[in-house]
């Protein structure tokens, strides 16, 4: 209809009416791309918030983690330290045994971090990390990514060296039945005061697992800030700060 109205116009020289039509097309056209463009943000909004909400319950979930590891960790290292500490003792005698009966001598743990990171895998593998705005939060998420990363690497690093350190500080395990005639094990503290091997290996285990403490204690940093801003950007919290 428009387009015969035009035809029309134009045949009988009407430029007034000719122009009018122009510019009702073009208006059209204008009004029609910005709906689309309209639709498509509030659809990117939208798949935003989504995955922000994700992300959220991900983090949420890793700062738990963190915090859990760090602690172990932290736990483990003292540990050591105080068994290495009481073995040295000038005095060393049956209350110190005691004391160091009532001590988990558990060197060799290192559990692996259960970080949920599929919400930022898949935003990267498909090219959408791109939706989320802001660049505070992007470049939050990527670092703690960064350094979940790095701590994996360190983790398997140590494992070897956990291996290395089993010769020495298992060389003095006794191993026998309880009175419910479950396996034990004890160590004879006695003979590790004097091996060398052993008090080294001791040591060494407890900086590690300090060292490993303070790994955890930074991802649990960097996961709070992304926390932080995600909530901020959910209008879950005060962003006045951030």
């Amino acid at each position: 209809m428009i387009l015969r109205r035009f035809i029309e116009h134009l045949s009988t020289q009407n430029w007034f009416a000719v122009g009018l039509d122009v510019l009702v097309v073009i208006t059209g056209i204008f009004l029609g791309m910005q709906a689309s463009e309209w639709n498509e943000n509030r659809k990117s909004r939208q798949l935003e918030n989504e995955y922000l909400n994700r992300l959220h319950e991900d983090f949420s979930h890793n700062l738990d983690q963190a915090k859990h590891l760090s602690q172990l960790h932290a736990s483990v290292s003292d540990e050591l330290n105080e068994i290495g500490k009481i073995l040295l003792k000038d005095d060393f005698g049956a209350e110190h045994l005691n004391q160091l009966n009532d001590i988990p001598f558990r060197y060799y743990i290192y559990p692996s971090a259960n970080f949920r990171m599929g919400t930022y895998e898949e935003l990267v593998s498909t090219g959408k990390l791109s939706l989320i705005q802001s660049s505070k939060v992007k470049a939050a998420i990527q670092q703690a990514a960064v350094e979940y990363n790095r701590t994996h690497g360190q983790l398997a690093y140590f494992r070897t060296l956990v291996a290395q350190s089993d010769i020495d500080l298992r060389g003095h395990e006794n191993y026998s039945l309880d009175e419910s005639g479950n396996a034990k094990i004890d160590i004879d503290f006695e003979s590790a005061r004097s091996d060398k091997d052993f008090l080294r290996s001791l040591f060494a285990e407890s900086r590690r697992h300090f060292l490993f403490s303070r790994y955890h204690q930074l991802e649990s940093e960097l996961t709070a800030e992304s926390l932080a801003l995600l909530s901020c950007q959910l209008k879950m919290a005060d962003c006045e700060k951030l």
